[in-house]
Formats: structure tokens, C-alpha cells, sequence
């Protein structure tokens, strides 16, 4: 059934009224504002799933009491059950949640740990830097709270259901395929998740092997193997089929892009993504017709993204990419055509089918309007029919989201620069107090689209660029160049393009602005600040690396660290010591706000300790957020409340 869908009323009328909870009480020592708890409170909704049949939605919520947990909303019933599964406050964090079958769920679980002993990563000046890990594991529980079970997980790094779950097995509703590694290599095994015991081995070790990926139908389909000096892919046309290369490069090859990731509704063709006119696209390999390819998705300006992932046998049906907003590229036949009608109905606003049920008739979909940054809705695409959920974020109900515009503007060297714009909502268009955002993909502060760092700049009166720079990733392989390490000269170059961009189209006040940054966004506005101290006002670093080659060196130790090292300013220490806020640290004259999390084992603190005594000693007017309990995306609502809050009051000090 095509043409414009029917939009039904709200399936459940009061539904966020009643799950909406009150932000959480604060910490003496922490900080607080409406604007602050608006935009840094948790959605409503996260992580939905719809059931195998389509009749339930599993989400994950936040509890007053600083936890998340599953619970369900019932479509027929109306609905929305108790407490399913759980984390515990500052200790265990209920990452995400999924149907495994009708009635069980795997969830994965997460806890910060101390490295015991001191770590020994590089000489003895770099060693001491990273003091933290993750501890994941994946958890099962049935759709009633019963027959927990808890597995052992990836012990290193942030881990999501795809890295855990090879396979989901989905005609066999006890067992899920996992990876079985060894130090001589991989193989597969069925977990079993409701009576647990040891995995048992259904493709074994290969030697050399390190990861596999299967049709999603259980049949093993292609793996990689790796030694000191290569990297080889092989793959297969099917269970009978016979293992062949289809790909080789050397261990050290920075250049080579080449990634599986797996198969389609089409299960000849093996979809990975690699370099087409100098960007990251999606290809598809035909395994069954002599390893044939074929582009299926390329974007003009921007990498390929993630691989969008949904329905019985998880099969791949789109691809993101980043832009002034995350995209969806849909290719899947039966999705796009979803995607296609429900563009009829809302022709200018964005919208993501987040998931789809076994049958595929029924699609979770998300949209986000002018007046709503989210709202979640079912779609029935037999009868063609929108049925409203709710919306995703009730605090915001009284501040519709800025508007975000793609502009360009001309870097030293008069290469063309993207960034994006968005003002405060009914404000003046000049002379306004503005932020310069170094971009960093935004993967902390988008949740679904929504950029809570951005929006709430915007409400609180400020113009906001997020601006792109030369050296950082998501542009192809020449905007990459070196890295923004080795190259910061040209990235800060970049940025200040930007914030004069602001000031000569009067949108900002002449006198200057302020440039905050997240992760490397915040080693991009510590070095802006050095490399142009006249242009900046103040500047804010939320766990922005102090030393690139410390942190470097660590990488080296860790899963992709030689490709890590490279961006980081490999082992060229000169150059690395010149890209350095704590070596730099005396160029910078305005005032500086670093926020850190205490358990941050992406950037550690160790760092951050670092950068703030150089800033001192050189003379910075420096102020300082510690969180105790959070790692580097600083999840924790009272943390985020509070870090919006101190932004706020930082930048309203030095304006």
C-alpha cells in the first residue's frame, strides 16, 4: 500500500507524562540551571527496540536515582512495564538492550576499572597515563525480570551488541553466535543465553584469524587474519563454498581502507566499505560471481558512516554520514520504500527508521521537526499508518531547536571550508556573543541527532559554528591529510577562519569570541587559542588531549594504536612537543575552563593534571570541573547538568 501514510493519533496519551522523572537531587559541589537541566538531562526514550512481532517497544530509561533500566511499552494494551534489568549508580552502566527472541533479551553492561599496578605504556616519562579501563559484559534476562544471566564480555574499549553478538541465531531462540579467541587465532561458538554453560565451538579456530562475519542466517562468510607484517580477508560463496582471498595489506599500510561488515538483504554480496574519489563509500563484493564489486553508496562530500543495521537476520539496509546532522542513506528496498512514503507526509524533516520487525511490517521510526527535537512513532506499512509514541524529550517542549545551516568560508590558503551555523531561536542576526565549536563528528553530544552541547549554546543566547578543520576525519582522504596532530598549524588556521567568518559577516561581536571543544574538538580549541590568542575570548576543553605524543604512546599499546599513532604525530617527537597545548601552554592568554572525567580512559586524567599546572605556571587564568564517577562522554545526567552549567556561567563572565 503506497501514497501518503495516515497519521494516527498518540498511541498512548499520557505516556511521558508518567514516565518522565525529575532531574536527579545535585551534589553539593555541583551546579545547576533550568537551561542546564532542559538540555542535559537524558531523553525519555533510549535505545528502542521493537519485539519480534512488533507488538512491544523495549527501551531504556534513567531513574531518578542516577541508573538506567529496560523496561517495555505494550501497543495494545497501552501499557509500560516495571523494572526488566538494571545498572547501579556510579558503578555499573546498562549500556543497551535487545530482543534475542520473543521473550529474552541481551543486554550489555559496563563498569569503569583501575588498572592495577602502574601502566607501563612507553618510556618511563609517558608511562602512568592511562589508569582506567572498561569492564564490558553482556547480560541476559527474560521480558518479566526472570533468569538473569551474566556473560563475560570485551574487557577492553566501549562494546556494543555487534561486537559481542556475531550472530543472533535467530531461529534458534536459546543460543547466539559469539567469537572463541585464543592467542593463535579465532573461531565461532554458540552461546547458549538461557541456561549458560560454555560456548560451544560450530566453526573452529583459524590460525591467524581475528574476526568473522556470517550471513546472519548462522553460516560463517568471511574472516580476517593478521600477522606482525599483514592483514589478509578471505571469504566464501557460501557453506559449501571454498575460503578464497579477496583482500591483502601490510600491517602498516595507513592507507588501506578496505572493511568488510557484512551482508544485505542479497546474501551473494559482501558489503565493505573503501576509498572511492578519495572518500570512504560502500561497495559490494558478489562472491558467488568471482568477487565482481560494485559501488552501492558514495557520498559527494562526506565519508561513509556506520552500517545501519535492522530487522530478523540484522541485515545491513543503509549507511550514515555526517554532515551538519547525522544522514541516513538507505539502499534496502523494502526500508527505502518505508523511508520514501513517510517523506510525504514530513517532506522537510528528518527522519530515521530505527528498527523493523521480523515480519517487516511494522517500523520503529524517530522524526524530528522545527518545533520537536524528537519524537519515536510506529509505523504499520500494510495499512500505511503513523501512529505517534511520544516524544523524546519532554523538558524540551518549550524550547523548539535552533536551526543548523551549512556554510562555507574561505581558509588562509583559500581552500573552502564547511562549517555550521545555527542561532539563538527569535534573536537578533548580528553582534551577538558567539562560540566557535571545532567539529569532532559529535559522537558525544548527539544522541539521535540531537546535539545538547549546541542547543544549548543557542538557548542561552549564543551563535554557534561548529567548524570543520583540515586533519580531522569524515572528509576523505586529502581533507585528512596527517592528521590534526601534525598538522595544527592548518587546523588552527582553519578555525579561525571561521570565527573571522562570524565577525565579517557581523554576526558576531567584533571583540572576539569563544571556542569550546569536546575530546580532540578540545585539543583543536587549546591549540586555536595558542596559535591566535588576540582572536579568542576564553576557551573550553572537555577532555581535550594536553600531549599528543603521551597519549600517543599509548595508543601504540592499544587495539589500532599504530594507526592511532600515526594521527597522533608518530614518533616525530619534535614535532609532536610543537603541537602541544601543555608544551604551548604560555601562548595562551585568555581565560581557559578544562572539565575532565576522573575515570576518562580515552583521554586520561593524567592529562588533564598535566595541561592545568602548565596552564597555571604559564600564567592562564584556569578553571577546573572533575567528575569522579564518569569516563569521557560524561553520560552521568547530574555531571552533564552540571558541565552545561559551568559552561554557561564561564561564558557569561568572559563576554
Amino acid at each position: 500500500m503506497g501514497g501518503v501514510p495516515m497519521l494516527r493519533s498518540s498511541l498512548i496519551a499520557c505516556f511521558f507524562l508518567m514516565l518522565t522523572t525529575a532531574a536527579a537531587a545535585a551534589e553539593a559541589d555541583l551546579k545547576t540551571s533550568p537551561l542546564a537541566v532542559a538540555y542535559g538531562s537524558h531523553p525519555d526514550i533510549q535505545s528502542p527496540r521493537l519485539s519480534p512481532d512488533g507488538s512491544l517497544m523495549a527501551f531504556l530509561q534513567t531513574h531518578p536515582d542516577g541508573f538506567e533500566f529496560l523496561r517495555t511499552l505494550d501497543f495494545d494494551s497501552k501499557k509500560v512495564s516495571g523494572v526488566i534489568a538494571y545498572g547501579k549508580k556510579d558503578e555499573v552502566e546498562l549500556k543497551w538492550c535487545r530482543w534475542a527472541s520473543t521473550e529474552r533479551f541481551l543486554c550489555g553492561i559496563s563498569s569503569i576499572d583501575k588498572v592495577q599496578g602502574r601502566p607501563t605504556f612507553g618510556p618511563p616519562q609517558q608511562q602512568g597515563q592511562g589508569k582506567y579501563y572498561a569492564r564490558n559484559q553482556v547480560s541476559a534476562v527474560n521480558l518479566d525480570g526472570s533468569g538473569m544471566q551474566v556473560f563475560a564480555g570485551n574487557p577492553f574499549g566501549m562494546m556494543g551488541a555487534q561486537d559481542f553478538v556475531i550472530d543472533w541465531l535467530p531461529d534458534d531462540k536459546d543460543h547466539v553466535a559469539i567469537l572463541e579467541s585464543a592467542m593463535d587465532g579465532a573461531g565461532l561458538a554458540r552461546l547458549d543465553i538461557t541456561k549458560g554453560g560454555d560456548p560451544k565451538t560450530f566453526v573452529k579456530r583459524k590460525k591467524g584469524a581475528r574476526s568473522w562475519i556470517t550471513d546472519g542466517h548462522g553460516v560463517a562468510r568471511a574472516y580476517m587474519s593478521s600477522s606482525q607484517t599483514e592483514n589478509a580477508w578471505h571469504a566464501r560463496s557460501g557453506e559449501e563454498g571454498k575460503w578464497e582471498e579477496i583482500h591483502r595489506a601490510a600491517a602498516r599500510d595507513g592507507d588501506d581502507r578496505f572493511m568488510p561488515l557484512g551482508f544485505g538483504a542479497n546474501l551473494d554480496e559482501l558489503l565493505y566499505t573503501d576509498i572511492n574519489n578519495g572518500r570512504y563509500a560502500l561497495f559490494a563484493m558478489n562472491l558467488a560471481a568471482g568477487a565482481t564489486t560494485r559501488l552501492v553508496f558514495g557520498h559527494p562530500e562526506a565519508d561513509v558512516g556506520q552500517p545501519v543495521r535492522m530487522g530478523k537476520y540484522n541485515r545491513i539496509v543503509g549507511v550514515t554520514y555526517n554532515l551538519e546532522r547525522e544522514y541516513q542513506a538507505y539502499f534496502d528496498p523494502k526500508v527505502k520504500d518505508v523511508y520514501d512514503r513517510l517523506t510525504l507526509l514530513y517532506p522537510d524533516d528528518r527522519i530515521v527508521i530505527v528498527d523493523e520487525d521480523w515480519s517487516g511490517r511494522y517500523y520503529l521510526v524517530s522524526i524530528d521537526t522545527k518545533n520537536d527535537a524528537g519524537s519515536y512513532y510506529r509505523f504499520d506499512s500494510e495499512q500505511n499508518e503513523l501512529a505517534k509514541i511520544g516524544t523524546a524529550w519532554s523538558r524540551l517542549k518549550e524550547h523548539p531547536p535552533a536551526e543548523v545551516k551549512t556554510v562555507t568560508y574561505a581558509g588562509q590558503d583559500g581552500a573552502q571550508i564547511p562549517g555550521y551555523l545555527s542561532l539563538p531561536p527569535g534573536a537578533a542576526r548580528t553582534g551577538l556573543p558567539a562560540v566557535i565549536l571545532p567539529y569532532d563528528s559529535a559522537s558525544n553530544r548527539r544522541i539521535n541527532g540531537h546535539d545538547f552541547l549546541v542547543q544549548f549554546l543557542n538557548a542561552s543566547g549564543y551563535a554557534v559554528l561548529q567548524a570543520n578543520y583540515r586533519g580531522s576525519m569524515g572528509f576523505g582522504k586529502d581533507w585528512e591529510g596527517n592528521g590534526a596532530f601534525r598538522d595544527w598549524e592548518r587546523a588552527s588556521g582553519d578555525i579561525g577562519a571561521g570565527a573571522k567568518y562570524l565577525i565579517d559577516q557581523k554576526i558576531a561581536d567584533p571583540a572576539g569570541v569563544c571556542i569550546v571543544g569536546w575530546g580532540f574538538g578540545g585539543y583543536a580549541a587549546l591549540m586555536s587559542g595558542s596559535a591566535d590568542p588576540g582572536m579568542y575570548k576564553c576557551t573550553v576543553s572537555i577532555g581535550g588531549p594536553g600531549n599528543p605524543e603521551k597519549l600517543g604512546m599509548m595508543g601504540r599499546n592499544m587495539v589500532s594504536g599504530r594507526r592511532f599513532l600515526s594521527f597522533a604525530g608518530g614518533p616525530d617527537a619534535a614535532r609532536a612537543q610543537f603541537g602541544s597545548p601543555e608544551e604551548r601552554a604560555r601562548a595562551i592568554k585568555a581565560p581557559v575552563l578544562l572539565i575532565q572525567a576522573a575515570k576518562d580512559y580515552t583521554v586520561p586524567y593524567a592529562q588533564f593534571e598535566d595541561l592545568a599546572l602548565a596552564l597555571k605556571s604559564g600564567g592562564v587564568k584556569v578553571e577546573t570541573a572533575e567528575y569522579e564517577h564518569a569516563e569521557h562522554t560524561i553520560w552521568t545526567e547530574r555531571y552533564r547538568i552540571d558541565l552545561l552549567a559551568r559552561i554557561g556561567e564561564f561564558l557569561d563572565a568572559n563576554f
